[in-house]
């Protein structure tokens, strides 16, 4: 999925064969545990998300999950995107020296967060491109907290979920 960093997937092992017993009550199981999952982990992404110049990598983080049966993926997302460019990755895993983004794309950015003024922009905002250019920029580890954050919640719910998925088999 464009802009998705985070694809969480539960394998279900053995289970698939005894899923025959409740298919219905496990897949809503497991859907209710990827949604947790999903409600839990975009509040805490969007508070540690970098505000940029427009907020829109942090208004653009949502969830969805996707699938069917015991098929089914949440995916963590923030599609904050420039054209067909998702801007996303480039603040989580950061730019390699090399080609210069395109300076018209930090205009924005050079106004509101440099505070030049609309006249100065083009020109800034093309300093600001070719250092870019010649220097790269460093990740935001921003994502990666997030998860290492959760990762005691995202184990608990996955084990809730077995416990649930035991009880209803077991009937």
């Amino acid at each position: 999925m464009p802009g998705a960093f985070l694809n969480v997937e539960i394998r279900m092992g053995n289970v698939i064969e005894r899923y025959q017993k409740a298919p219905g009550a496990v897949t809503v199981a497991l859907n209710n545990s990827l949604r947790r999952m999903g409600r839990k982990l975009v509040p805490e992404l969007k508070s540690r998300t970098p505000v940029g110049a427009t907020r829109n990598l942090r208004n653009k983080t949502v969830f969805e999950v996707y699938g069917t049966g015991l098929r089914q993926t949440l995916d963590v997302r923030q599609s904050a995107r420039r054209g067909e460019f998702f801007y996303g990755e480039v603040v989580r895993v950061g730019r390699r020296p090399g080609k210069r983004p395109p300076s018209k794309a930090l205009e924005t950015w050079v106004i509101r967060k440099l505070g030049v003024s609309v006249a100065q922009a083009p020109g800034v905002a093309f300093l600001v491109a070719r250092k870019i250019g010649r220097h790269g920029t460093k990740p935001n580890r921003y994502a990666q907290d997030t998860l290492r954050a959760n990762m005691g919640f995202i184990h608990q719910t996955v084990r809730d979920f077995g416990r649930e998925i035991r009880l209803l088999l077991a009937r």
